[in-house]
């Protein structure tokens, strides 16, 4: 059986420790090989390891995490975001990540991430081709939110939200 060279970028030792821990229990084709606590230090750790997989926070002191994928210019690797903040969800989507995960992470969240990985296909997915084309024209700004609604998905231009309401049932009214 291959095994998954994963490397954990995380500024938080405590995160580290809780997915290193869930990987060794319900991943056993996972190997983390390494981790790092910084934006710098995660860069410096890809370069080194090599690896297939690389769990990513997102909010780090200093940079973020999607620098992380900006600075590499050839990533060979698949990246599954692990972050407290919900409002990175469509970067990460737009930046070919393989899965999001919410903090406090679930064991069932991990297994359900890593099994998108198919260790065969590792370097002749698809999606890191259009992952490398997405690093390389990062200017984008994002000023337009998808939502969908009653008719459909719907196109909405940020700087027309004045304000949003949530509802019960996970529902939110967007005034504009």
């Amino acid at each position: 059986m291959n095994k998954i060279k994963a490397v954990l970028i995380d500024d938080e030792n405590d995160s580290i420790e809780v997915m290193q821990m869930l990987l060794a229990k319900h991943c056993p084709t996972v190997e983390v090989v390494a981790w790092a606590n910084s934006v710098d230090d995660g860069l410096k750790t890809i370069n080194e390891y090599n690896p297939h997989l690389v769990f990513l926070d997102v909010e780090m002191p200093g940079k973020n995490g999607f620098e992380v994928l900006k600075e590499i210019t050839n990533p060979s690797f698949h990246v599954i975001m692990v972050t407290g903040y919900e409002n990175y969800a469509i970067k990460a989507i737009k930046y070919s990540a393989l899965d999001y995960i919410l903090k406090p992470v679930d064991a069932d969240d991990v297994v359900k991430a890593v099994a998108k990985l198919d260790p065969k296909k590792m370097s002749k997915d698809p999606r890191l081709a259009h992952f490398n084309e997405l690093i390389k024209e990062d200017k984008t700004v994002y000023d337009k939110l998808m939502i969908s609604s009653l008719g459909g998905f719907k196109n909405i231009t940020l700087s027309n939200i004045v304000y949003m309401e949530s509802q019960a049932g996970n529902y939110c009214v967007f005034y504009l």
